[in-house]
């Protein structure tokens, strides 16, 4: 049996989710959809997201989630 949960999906237009999958740039989405895509990604790989162990960063014009030590 599978411990973790199942993740919550977040409901994305095509182009953000093109721009996600593509480019990893998630400045398309709101900031309520990168909160939501956080938490998702952070429970996805079984990470706490109240330790912060993705930095929000600004590369070549995308916005990226970069890990840090704490990931």
């Amino acid at each position: 049996m599978n411990n973790l949960a199942e993740p919550k999906k977040v409901d994305l237009p095509a182009d953000v989710i093109s721009s996600l999958v593509l480019n990893g740039d998630i400045s398309k989405l709101t900031p309520t959809q990168k909160v939501q895509y956080y938490n998702a990604l952070c429970e996805r790989i079984g990470l706490d997201p109240t330790t912060q162990p993705f930095k929000l960063l600004r590369l070549n014009g995308k916005e990226v989630l970069y890990a840090d030590k704490g990931a």
